[in-house]
């Protein structure tokens, strides 16, 4: 297998090609948008790069057929409770069902974390804003919302053979709204909280000016100990 750091417009396309080679005979898979993803990586238009810096690689098999992808991070301005010391990211990993590729991937991403002094890697992750391209999806497999992560179920166990471990449960809510249907809503709200064995801990409708009065949109604020 050969690992290919990504320098050029060509490799960066071969970036992009992975996750859809892996994901194209998904019904599910929504394709995200090229603009969106080159922008993470480039330092014109991303802010965090400011603080921080960003790599990516391809991996090719033996006949030079793109079989994995994977960015690593670091970003002065990245912390979260509980980190006990400098931790970088990694992110937009994709990569068939086999774990030397992966091993292969994550080592890099790993190695190069390492040199930079990170003593932790968290991921999978975006260099940037935590509202996109962030977590590992690990149920609930339908078409993504707009710049949500979308991977297949394998990549769990390929992630945790390696070592990962889940650390912040994100759960991710598209509801079709019509008029009238705000009641019911909070009631299957929260007949479904109290089936989380760690149930968020802010459960509120808010109002924006411009929304219409029939639209509750839901903040959950994770408790202690919830991960990805």
């Amino acid at each position: 297998m050969n690992l290919i750091e990504v320098n050029t417009p060509a490799l960066a396309r071969d970036f992009i090609k992975v996750n859809v080679l892996i994901n194209q005979n998904d019904p599910n898979y929504i394709r995200p948008l090229d603009k969106d993803i080159n922008e993470v990586f480039d330092k014109e238009k991303n802010k965090t790069f400011r603080s921080g810096e960003a790599i990516r690689w391809i991996l090719q098999d033996s006949q030079g057929q793109l079989i994995g992808r994977i960015a690593a991070f670091v970003n002065r301005k990245y912390k979260t409770k509980g980190d006990e010391g400098p931790v970088g990211g990694m992110g937009f990993f994709d990569c068939i069902n086999n774990q030397a590729a992966a091993d292969i991937l994550l080592d890099a991403a790993k190695n190069w974390l390492a040199e930079r002094g990170m003593t932790a890697m968290d991921g999978p992750i975006n260099f940037g804003e935590r509202d996109t391209w962030w977590g590992l999806l690990v149920k609930g497999f339908e078409p993504p919302l707009y710049r949500m992560n979308y991977n297949p179920a394998y990549y769990k166990d390929l992630l945790e053979n390696y070592g990962f471990r889940p650390f912040l449960t994100r759960y991710v809510l598209d509801l079709m709204w019509a008029a009238g249907y705000r009641k019911n809503f909070m009631s299957d709200m929260r007949l479904w909280l109290k089936t989380l064995t760690t149930p968020p801990t802010i459960l509120k409708p808010i109002t924006c000016p411009n929304m219409p009065k029939t639209l509750p949109l839901l903040i959950i604020k994770p408790g202690p100990g919830m991960a990805d």
